[in-house]
């Protein structure tokens, strides 16, 4: 059995069903005695299923006979993991990937979820990947790019289609670090210098005396931060 699997589904049944956030859950994740590729990992998977949970559970619903609310909440994020893996991460080989999913379920579902998992995962695999289409319906635009109906309606309906699926894919993409310069203690050129001598890549962000950080591993070890030149509200988990 994978632990990193395991560690991933609980931090996402956690953000599912147990109200945590996301990025809390990773940060004490972190501080556990765990390599970084396997932090990597986890970040990666969790990440990613939560932001394709739609289109995930779009592809279980029209591969299972059981209608999809009666499916065991677990279960079906041990489906949406497997299902992001395998469309969405090339390293992993799709027999493996299937083979510890049904571990997974075999540890934390009923007698008879193992083999569920085992059909669906086969059958998915042994597929090409589910296709939506997305030009001109609010329908496939929400499950192509994971956002509620209504979210995508609102903005179909009063700004277009090309508008809301730039929307919809920008909204599934990375967000950058950002920093805002402390101005009580030094000026936003200042800083931006400091933080490229020390090899960090720096460009100016949208909101003023803000600073985008491209590469922000160690950027709280640095002096600058020491100093309180610059304030940050997110974590990062790199």
């Amino acid at each position: 059995m994978n632990n990193i699997r395991q560690k991933a589904l609980f931090i996402i049944d956690n953000v599912y069903n147990k109200g945590a956030f996301l990025e809390e859950q990773l940060n004490i994740f972190k501080q556990s005695n765990i390599s970084d590729r396997d932090f990597t990992f986890v970040k990666n998977i969790t990440t990613g299923v939560i932001r394709n949970r739609t289109y995930l559970d779009y592809v279980i619903k029209i591969n299972s006979k059981i209608r999809f609310k009666k499916i065991h909440k677990i279960i079906a994020i041990i489906l949406e993991m497997a299902i992001y893996q395998c469309y969405f991460l090339d390293k992993i080989p799709n027999y493996s990937i299937v083979d510890e999913s049904v571990k997974l379920a075999k540890l934390y579902g009923n007698k008879g979820s193992s083999s569920f998992v085992n059909a669906i995962l086969r059958n998915i695999v042994s597929k090409d990947k589910v296709v939506v289409k997305i030009e001109d319906s609010i329908e496939n635009l929400s499950v192509y790019y994971s956002h509620p109906k209504f979210y995508t309606k609102y903005f179909y309906e009063n700004y277009g289609v090309e508008l809301t699926r730039n929307l919809l894919k920008a909204n599934n993409q990375e967000s950058d670090f950002v920093i805002r310069v402390n101005t009580l203690k030094t000026k936003k050129d200042n800083l931006s210098k400091l933080l490229k001598y020390e090899n960090f890549n720096v460009r100016d962000g949208l909101v003023p005396y803000s600073l985008i950080i491209e590469n922000p591993k160690n950027i709280f070890d640095t002096q600058a931060f020491r100093e309180g030149f610059f304030l940050c509200s997110r974590f990062f988990f790199n």
